[in-house]
């Protein structure tokens, strides 16, 4: 979340000065269109130097209460956090590290914020994932090794668990999870973790943001024009 904090700030900053900017060339370009206007003319300037102030604040709260109910409602990560949350239909959940989309923690959300407590006793260094059957397959390597001829990644182990009882069951080789796997109705077919996030971890509710950012802005500067006209129409 550390990186969404920052971006969070930096984009204020760098919006605080637009809106500066902003604001001076409203407030001029509002004095050459009222001029000859007497009544009401002096509101809708000042509005028109806090209008950009409000646009900015607007969207750093509609960032902020956004992101609040991700982390607090939806149990997932802030937009542009490095740090990657989300549950999984099974009850489970996966939580990747800061800067990294390679290896997760696999757990079972516990605790308020239901994350914190669970992690602490999930599985960590999940590399390979696949949910089948009331069932959680998988690979676990601490360490990206790469061979020069082939580059594939080496996967230290391999896991078998229920899902219902939390039962864990651990192979050396994937092999043996086939061969566990198999009486249970399981074809083993591992994937990257990062494909289960990608698959689970962004909702309908992430892509409304833009819009609850963006709509109350156009809706205010429309009505912004449409005071304009009816001041220039007092005046002709």
């Amino acid at each position: 979340m550390g990186l969404a904090v920052f971006l969070f700030l930096a984009a204020m900053i760098v919006g605080l000065a637009v809106a500066c900017f902003a604001a001076v060339i409203l407030f001029g370009v509002g004095v050459l269109l009222t001029r000859g206007v007497d009544r009401g003319r002096g509101g809708f300037l000042a509005v028109t130097v806090l209008f950009p102030f409000l646009c900015v604040g607007w969207m750093g709260a509609a960032y902020v209460g956004h992101g609040i109910i991700n982390v607090l409602v939806l149990d997932r990560s802030v937009v542009g956090s490095d740090e990657l949350d989300c549950p999984l239909p099974n009850g489970y959940a996966l939580s990747f590290a800061a800067g990294s989309r390679e290896v997760a923690a696999l757990y079972r959300p516990a605790g308020w914020p239901r994350w914190r407590n669970g992690v602490k006793e999930g599985i960590p260094d999940v590399r390979l994932l696949q949910m089948a059957n009331g069932y959680l397959l998988g690979g676990r390597g601490r360490q990206l090794v790469e061979t020069p001829e082939i580059g594939d990644r080496t996967v230290e182990s391999y896991f078998l668990l229920e899902t219902g009882s939390g039962r864990l069951r651990e192979f050396p080789t994937l092999p043996e999870l086939e061969q566990a796997a198999g009486p249970l109705g399981l074809r083993p077919q591992l994937q990257p973790a990062a494909a289960l996030y990608d698959l689970h971890g962004r909702t309908w509710f992430n892509g409304v943001l833009p819009w609850i950012m963006l709509v109350p802005v156009a809706f205010a500067a429309f009505g912004m024009f449409r005071w304009l006209g009816r001041l220039r129409a007092r005046r002709e």
